[in-house]
């Protein structure tokens, strides 16, 4: 049996992992490559009939054409990833990014190049990207360090590196802490997705709402949160991560002095002279 100390521990490692690094690297030096080509091009061409301030709002307008894309597809893009395999995602995008700089790169050398057909190219990188950004993101990573989460009903999640030959390590402290050990590997080893219900069932999620009522839990969430005075929420936040941290007869010492400072604060005041008046404190929404 091998010994524990003779295991590979470190990602770079793992040929896949390597592969990976390499491969992502690329892609981000691509995509910031072709955003300052684009830019420079547009440049170059607008200053050829207009005065420098013209060149300087086309160049101006060709960020707004790769941002534009990002600004309204993310509420879908998001969607897109979580139901439909990654790996697909991430490759129709790169492909269609890298048919972009090669029809960027050929009208280039043929001298058709032009302003109309760099805005387009601007518009194709923006849209890649945004759809590239969470296929490559970890969405449960996310999830674990969030306060209160919720779910559609028809939402999947995975963990699903080793799959890939990867490990699921940056995000492994955040997803233990979340679900804990035993929950961590039932997901972790065999990377199969998982449906809303066991989200729930392991702490991942707070709540499952259908996904036609989606929006309307999320707004019942935030008005419920907004009802709390925000600094008592930053200060039991704290609490609750040093109570977590801590023995019981440290943590007897620390929460009474920490309530006893509460009692002092602004809020503290206004909260308590607000429920003997009867009254609504300033931080409340209606």
């Amino acid at each position: 049996m091998t010994e524990p100390d003779a295991l590979p521990r470190h990602p770079l490692r793992f040929a896949n992992f390597r592969a990976y690094l390499v491969g992502r690297l690329a892609a981000v030096l691509a995509q910031y490559g072709m955003m300052i080509v684009l830019g420079w091009q547009a440049y170059n061409i607008a200053r050829e009939t207009m005065t420098t301030a013209g060149a300087s709002a086309q160049l101006g307008l060709i960020g707004l054409a790769q941002f534009l894309p990002l600004f309204f597809l993310t509420p879908v893009t998001g969607w897109v990833a979580d139901h439909y395999d990654r790996r697909i995602i991430t490759r129709v995008t790169l492909t269609l990014l890298t048919a972009a700089s090669a029809l960027l790169a050929f009208a280039t050398y043929e001298g058709w190049v032009s302003l109309p057909l760099i805005f387009g190219m601007a518009v194709i990188v923006g849209t890649a990207r945004a759809f590239n950004g969470p296929a490559y993101g970890g969405g449960v990573g996310m999830i674990s360090v969030c306060d209160y989460t919720i779910g559609a009903d028809d939402a999947r999640f995975g963990l699903t590196e080793v799959k890939l030959g990867l490990l699921p390590a940056n995000i492994s402290p955040y997803v233990v802490a979340r679900i804990g050990k035993v929950h961590s590997r039932e997901t972790m080893l065999s990377g199969a997705l998982f449906d809303s219900t066991r989200a729930e069932r392991i702490g991942l999620l707070t709540e499952v709402a259908a996904a036609g009522e989606l929006d309307a839990a999320i707004e019942r969430v935030v008005h419920n949160h907004l009802q709390a005075a925000p600094g008592a929420v930053a200060d039991t936040k704290a609490l609750i991560a040093y109570v977590a941290a801590h023995d019981l007869e440290t943590n007897m010492i620390y929460t009474a002095d920490r309530l006893a400072d509460a009692w002092e604060t602004e809020e503290g005041i206004e909260g308590i002279n607000s429920f003997l008046d009867k009254s609504t404190p300033s931080w409340r929404v209606k």
